[in-house]
């Protein structure tokens, strides 16, 4: 059958090899909870401004502390000024690139999970009152994840 999501992400322009991506879901050899974050963002499941203001919901805030932006899943993890530094070590990012995990070595998709787990952990620092860091620090937390699976 079909992915639940493949609909939402076809309507963007996408055309991936659902079976190939789901299978490559759980391979990574990482913390349970990064691959957990993969999934919910193939599943367009990660509660952003954008999304929770559309919910009707109070928390998170419409939009980004950094860029002043809303805050939509494409601009947490890739537009974002945070993002962008976090992704510096692939300039060529795209949403695209990120759905095809299948088509990926293993070491770029620790890379991929890492990127995105940072970004995530950063935000979230900076939205519920954590200690945030700035977006050369939150690269260079990055490449150390990054490290110390690969």
């Amino acid at each position: 059958g079909l992915a639940p999501c493949q609909g939402k992400w076809d309507q963007r322009g996408f055309t991936l090899p659902w079976p190939k991506v789901w299978r490559s879901v759980w391979k990574p050899r990482v913390p349970p909870k990064w691959n957990d974050l993969f999934y919910l963002f193939l599943h367009r499941g990660i509660t952003t401004g954008t999304k929770a203001h559309r919910l009707g919901l109070r928390s998170p805030p419409l939009e980004c502390d950094l860029c002043h932006c809303p805050e939509s899943l494409h601009h947490l993890f890739l537009s974002c000024v945070l993002a962008k530094a976090v992704w510096q070590w692939d300039p060529e990012i795209s949403l695209a690139k990120i759905l095809q995990p299948g088509l990926q070595s293993a070491g770029w998709q620790v890379r991929h999970r890492a990127s995105l787990w940072t970004i995530w952990t950063e935000r979230c620092s900076r939205v519920y009152g954590g200690e945030p860091f700035s977006a050369e620090q939150a690269a260079a937390k990055g490449a150390l994840l990054f490290s110390l699976y690969d």
